[in-house]
């Protein structure tokens, strides 16, 4: 029988370092492919949650979403969307994504009814030079409505330039914004009302999102 320090002889000491480094490095990707989902909730300049590590299957969804053609039916300058919730091959991310309804409820101090909810769940595919203007996304004051967007950033485009800015006021001011960054696997969401102003400046790249 080959005891583990037998290794260190039959392969010598540069090739037992290497398969150590090895095994470290395979044990290190499992613990990150663990990662647990956060959610922290953010008062400023309006209440709204960022959530890290949405997906524990995010590569295979991020290459799904990356995949999904231009819909020409359902597009408006520089934007297309693709209903995926009206797909059947598309319900097992759907209901990831409505996982998240509930503690981000629980999170933002609300309670989720005993009505029915309206789930639309779209990916949004956008070209270079799209922007939005400042809006508050309110399309029926009389409801509440749940804003969530997952971003699934090109690898070479990530962080403050493709940026969603929040601010206090339609107009913007420095005084009091804040930055959601565009970054791998990281969602950020709001409860619509008339005080939650956003922007998006024109991008610079292909832009995808759920």
């Amino acid at each position: 029988m080959i005891r583990w320090y037998d290794y260190f002889i039959i392969y010598g000491w540069s090739n037992a370092i290497l398969v150590i480094m090895k095994i470290m490095g395979l044990l290190l990707r499992m613990a990150t492919d663990t990662r647990t989902r956060t959610i922290t909730l953010h008062k400023d300049p309006w209440p709204h949650v960022v959530i890290e590590n949405v997906f524990d299957n995010y590569e295979q969804v991020y290459n799904r979403v990356w995949n999904v053609p231009w819909n020409e039916e359902q597009s408006q300058p520089g934007i297309s969307f693709f209903h995926a919730h009206d797909e059947e091959e598309w319900q097992d991310v759907c209901e990831q994504l409505q996982s998240l309804v509930q503690p981000v409820y629980d999170a933002c101090g609300h309670t989720v009814g005993d009505t029915c909810i309206r789930r639309q769940m779209s990916v949004h595919q956008t070209k270079p030079q799209y922007f939005l203007q400042a809006h508050n996304d309110v399309k029926d004051a009389s409801q509440l409505m749940l804003n969530l967007q997952v971003y699934f950033p090109h690898e070479s485009n990530t962080g403050q330039r493709e940026a969603v800015i929040l601010h206090e006021h339609k107009k913007f001011s420095r005084d009091n914004h804040a930055v959601i960054p565009y970054q791998h696997n990281t969602a950020w969401g709001f409860f619509a009302t008339e005080n939650t102003w956003h922007t998006l400046p024109p991008v610079r790249t292909p832009r995808r999102s759920f």
